[in-house]
């Protein structure tokens, strides 16, 4: 089992009501610097403590430290372990002695992804008041395919954003689905959302950026840019769709995505299984697509293809049955489940 490097102790313990007693402590809340994690190991040092440490890793590590890394690290009046030296499987031995509940939230812990070198955090919603952030944030509310979107469907909870998707009749409709949309347009830049999806068919779930003026409609009347950072159809829970699309008038667009042929490509892990973390970077020459932090695909944009104006963030999800299929009412009422969003800037020219 991998922890997330980046994973933010205040938040997920106490969102699950774990406490001190239940054998974990965490360090580092405020995310800036590593998390720490302490357990009580049996025979660990002096004083019967050990401590693992999940450091930051780079792009190239996946984000990821296995518990005892860097557990030679002394906290305070505790014996420390030096796993190399001792000959001691401190991994195994932090895992038996945590508590099941500990396992299974760590094991839900989202994975969070690292923008590329050289940008800058911009903007971002940590989704930690009691409802959404309207000055942030305006609603989707347009009626498109099998669903009306509605603001009662979205609700901030727990220090998530939860998209609410529904067999309701409204607008002439027999599903309601969501979603949101920043108020502040964007330009070049890297743009992420941690997620998780819902995974019984039916429901168009996307994070993407587009031009909007209220949130009522998605249809483009003029010569603008789309860029979907992930398209995920939840008839297929394991493949998702990265591209973009140049509109280039009311009925005529080009389309461009990572898998060519095709309109969904293998993601690699079940998206409704647990938050992922979605990404795209706009810069003047491509687009390019991050999954978890790892680059997946490059696509070519330059201005002569389409218009670089400024754009907002899209976060939602839709009944969409041409593209995922017959909702299957038997899952319903279902969620998609937003942690963080974030814009990241270039210091300096993009």
């Amino acid at each position: 089992m991998a922890l997330c490097a980046d994973y933010r102790p205040d938040r997920t313990l106490l969102r699950h009501g774990l406490r001190p007693s239940d054998g974990i402590r965490a360090d580092g809340a405020s995310g800036a610097g590593p998390a720490v994690l302490r357990f009580e190991l049996p025979g660990a040092g002096r004083r019967g403590t050990g401590a693992a440490r999940v450091r930051r890793e780079s792009p190239d590590a996946q984000h990821h430290s296995a518990p005892g890394a860097g557990a030679n690290q002394r906290a305070p009046n505790r014996g420390a372990i030096n796993p190399r030296r001792s000959g001691r499987d401190l991994r195994s031995e932090v895992l038996r002695a945590m508590n099941p509940r500990v396992l299974l939230l760590l094991a839900a812990v989202p994975v969070l992804g690292q923008p590329p070198a050289g940008y800058v955090l911009e903007w971002s919603d940590d989704f930690n008041g009691a409802a959404l952030d309207t000055a942030k944030w305006m609603y989707r509310t347009d009626v498109k395919l099998e669903s009306s979107q509605r603001p009662g469907n979205i609700e901030v909870s727990g220090g998530h954003l939860i998209i609410h998707l529904r067999k309701q009749a409204h607008g002439g409709k027999e599903y309601t689905g969501g979603g949101v949309i920043s108020r502040r347009r964007f330009r070049y830049g890297y743009y992420e959302a941690r997620v998780k999806m819902h995974g019984a068919a039916g429901w168009h779930q996307s994070v993407w950026a587009m031009f909007a003026d209220d949130g009522s409609t998605t249809y483009p009347k003029e010569m603008r840019t789309e860029i979907d950072g992930m398209e995920f159809d939840s008839d297929v829970v394991w493949k998702g769709h990265m591209g973009l699309i140049k509109w280039q008038g009311p009925e005529k667009s080009t389309s461009l995505t990572c898998t060519p042929g095709v309109y969904r490509g293998a993601l690699g892990f079940d998206a409704s299984a647990g938050f992922h973390t979605y990404g795209f970077e706009w810069t003047p020459a491509n687009v390019r697509y991050y999954l978890d932090g790892d680059l997946r695909c490059v696509l070519p944009y330059p201005p002569t293809d389409g218009e670089h104006d400024e754009i907002n963030f899209w976060i939602t999800a839709i009944a969409a049955e041409k593209l995922s299929g017959k909702a299957d009412d038997s899952q319903l009422p279902g969620r998609m489940t937003v942690d963080r969003a974030a814009f990241y800037r270039k210091d300096g020219p993009p």
